[in-house]
C-alpha cells in the first residue's frame, strides 16, 4: 500500500455503515433506481455518505489522513489539529446490493486544520467499498487544479481508471498530482489570471497495483476545459 492511502475494515461495521444507508434513503422516501447491470440500487450519494460520517472509525481514518497536510508545513501549521466538520461533497451517486445491503460510496471531505493563520482546510477524498474503506488527500501534490476542478476531473477519470485497474473487491483510490509544465502561451483574453494550458499526471493505487494518466488543462472564457491525452499506464505495487 503506498504512503498516500489509509485503509480501514471492518466487516461487521462495513455491514452496518450499508444498512444504515439503504434505510434511511428508504425511510425518507428518497428514489431509489436499480441498475440494469448488476441490479444494484442507486441511492442518492448523499444518504450515503451522512450514515457513514456517523462512524467513529471512519471518522478516525479521516483525520488521521488529513494530518498528512501538515508534513513539512511550518509552524504553527505544523501543529494544527484537523478538526471535521459538516462540509463535504459526495463524489456521485452510492449504489447498494439489495441482497447483500453492502454499499458503494465516495464523498470529499473538507477537514479544517485548526492552529493554522486563517482558515484553512485538507480535502479528504473517502471511498467505502463494502467493508473496505480507503482515505487519501486529494490535493497532494503540485498540481494546479483547484478543488472543484479537480472534482469534475475526477468524476470523468473514473470511469477509465476503474476498468484499467478491474479491481474486484477494493476501490480505487486517487494518491497524488504531479504538475508537468505549461504547454502553451496564455489566453489574452483573461486578464487577472494565468491562462496557460498546463498538463498534469494523476496517479490512482488499488487491489495491489498503481497506475497514472496524463491530463491537459486548458483555460477559456468559461472556465477550464480538461482531456485525457494518455491510456491508464497500470503496473503491479
Amino acid at each position: 500500500m503506498g504512503a498516500g492511502m489509509r485503509r480501514w475494515g471492518g466487516l461487521r461495521a462495513g455491514v452496518m455503515l450499508a444498512a444504515m444507508a439503504l434505510t434511511a434513503c428508504q425511510q425518507g422516501g428518497a428514489k431509489t433506481e436499480p441498475a440494469a447491470a448488476s441490479g444494484a440500487v442507486v441511492l442518492p450519494g448523499s444518504t450515503a455518505a451522512i450514515a457513514a460520517r456517523r462512524s467513529q472509525p471512519i471518522r478516525d481514518l479521516i483525520v488521521l489522513t488529513a494530518r498528512d497536510a501538515l508534513v513539512g508545513q511550518p509552524m504553527p501549521c505544523a501543529n494544527a489539529r484537523p478538526v471535521m466538520g459538516d462540509r463535504y461533497t459526495p463524489f456521485g451517486p452510492a449504489t447498494a446490493d439489495p441482497t447483500t445491503r453492502q454499499v458503494n460510496v465516495s464523498w470529499i471531505e473538507r477537514v479544517e486544520l485548526q492552529g493554522c493563520p486563517g482558515t484553512v482546510y485538507a480535502n479528504v477524498m473517502v471511498t467505502m467499498r463494502g467493508a473496505s474503506v480507503g482515505a487519501s488527500l486529494l490535493d497532494r501534490g503540485d498540481g494546479r487544479a483547484d478543488v472543484p476542478l479537480s472534482v469534475s476531473t475526477l468524476l470523468r477519470l473514473k470511469p477509465l481508471v476503474a476498468a484499467a485497474f478491474d479491481c474486484r473487491v477494493e476501490a480505487t483510490t486517487f494518491t497524488r498530482t504531479k504538475f508537468e509544465g505549461f504547454t502553451g502561451p496564455a489566453m489574452p483574453t483573461l486578464p487577472g489570471r494565468d491562462g496557460r494550458p498546463w498538463r498534469e499526471v494523476w496517479s490512482f493505487e488499488g487491489c495491489g497495483k498503481v497506475g497514472d494518466m496524463t491530463v491537459q488543462f486548458t483555460p477559456d472564457t468559461r472556465g477550464t476545459s480538461f482531456a485525457n491525452t494518455s491510456q491508464v499506464r497500470v503496473h503491479p505495487l
